[in-house]
C-alpha cells in the first residue's frame, strides 16, 4: 500500500510540468501585497522566499524590478 505522499509525489510527477510550476509561481509575485497591519519583517520573509522560488524556475528579477514591487506592495501610510 502506498502512503498519500508516495501517490501526491507519483501525481506531481506524471501531471505537473515545469512550465505549469513556473507559471503558477510567476504568478503569485503580482499578487503579493503586504497586508495593512502586518509584520514588516513576516512581509520581507515572504518576498523574499517568493524571489527565491522565481529564481528556482530561472526567473531573476533585476535589483532595480524587485524594488519597485517592494515599494509599491507596501500599505499606504
Amino acid at each position: 500500500m502506498k502512503t498519500d505522499k508516495a501517490i501526491h509525489d507519483k501525481l506531481e510527477k506524471d501531471h505537473a510540468s515545469p512550465s505549469l510550476t513556473r507559471t503558477l509561481t510567476i504568478k503569485q509575485y503580482p499578487d503579493l501585497k503586504m497586508p495593512e497591519g502586518g509584520k514588516i519583517a513576516d512581509y520581507m520573509q515572504r518576498f523574499r522566499a517568493l524571489l527565491q522560488e522565481l529564481e528556482a524556475v530561472q526567473l531573476k528579477l533585476d535589483e532595480n524590478t524587485q524594488l519597485f514591487h517592494l515599494l509599491n506592495s507596501l500599505p499606504s501610510a
